[in-house]
């Protein structure tokens, strides 16, 4: 994802690095502000991920609803569909 986004000019966040964080985390972070601000966010990039988490979700969700212009863009299509 890093070398990836670097290459776009993009700047990724929420991936391993939110791995280890829980639900108390999301109530804790977002209430306060969110980092980036949504206005900020252009895309929510979903695909395989063996940390998901609830915060992950949250952050996620939270960027969809706050930025309507914040595209949700799905990697990874199921071989099985």
């Amino acid at each position: 994802v890093d070398e990836l986004s670097s290459r776009a000019g993009v700047r990724a966040f929420g991936a391993s690095e939110d791995g280890g964080k829980t639900k108390e985390d999301a109530f804790r972070e977002f209430k306060l502000a969110m980092v980036p601000p949504p206005e900020e966010v252009v895309a929510v990039v979903v695909g395989a991920d063996y940390l998901f988490n609830y915060y992950k979700l949250a952050r996620a969700a939270n960027y969809l609803r706050q930025n309507p212009n914040c595209l949700f863009v799905a990697t990874n299509p199921d071989p099985r569909a």
